[in-house]
């Protein structure tokens, strides 16, 4: 079973190359161009660079569980994602998100959330770009954890953790699903039963497709 997984992971990996090569290139080619394009790839470099802080891996593969459970075998833009929200908007009539980690660090630096293809598109090659330039593909997730938003006057992770009163390095592992889940589900001023029944959904959620890709087993 553990070998047809590894061919079946190698085999995703190989897909994902020969999909996302070809933009890749384009985006390397307008990184010299575009001037734009440039100051926002050198400001999100600097982020990733600067990443020095530890996390228990436990919190990133919640993160990535959560958000992309394909992180690690794409790069940095997820096509298969990409044609589901598609299939699911002629089908259902439904919008459903195919952002991948990468793309919403990108959105959270940039500050740039306008819906339009264009700023998509853009997203989409500095993602391509990022992931091919940064060392640790990793540090991409923890850099995207130490800038999110996490709820109204909660931006960033040292700002959460202050608020609350916690420590990194000893986060248990409620407290991690709980501050993943307040990605999807940002924290509102006061609480309310509704949102507290979001927040115990996503981690339920979390925890199942953590343990159904075995996430801890990928580092």
């Amino acid at each position: 079973m553990n070998l047809i997984r590894k061919m079946q992971n190698i085999l995703l990996k190989i897909l994902y190359l020969l999909m996302n090569t070809p933009f890749l290139f384009l985006a390397l080619v307008l990184l010299k161009l575009n001037a734009s394009l440039k100051k926002d790839f050198r400001s999100l470099m600097i982020y990733v660079a600067n990443d020095s802080t530890y996390y228990d891996v436990k919190l990133i593969n919640f993160l990535i569980s959560a958000e992309d459970h394909r992180f690690r075998y794409h790069t940095g833009v997820d096509p298969i994602a990409i044609l589901r929200a598609i299939y699911i908007y002629i089908r259902y009539r439904k919008y459903q998100g195919a952002s991948t980690i990468e793309q919403q660090f990108i959105r959270t630096v940039t500050c740039r959330y306008e819906r339009t293809k264009r700023r998509k598109f853009r997203e989409q090659l500095l993602a391509l770009l990022l992931d091919f330039y940064a060392k640790d593909k990793d540090s991409i997730a923890r850099s995207y954890i130490n800038v999110a938003f996490y709820g109204l006057g909660l931006i960033g992770l040292d700002n959460f953790l202050v608020r609350k009163r916690l420590n990194i390095i000893e986060l248990t592992e409620n407290e991690m699903l709980s501050l993943v889940s307040r990605l999807k589900y940002p924290e509102p001023l006061t609480y309310s039963d509704k949102w507290n029944s979001k927040i115990l959904a996503r981690i339920n959620y979390t925890k199942a497709r953590y343990y159904r890709y075995h996430l801890d087993r990928a580092t």
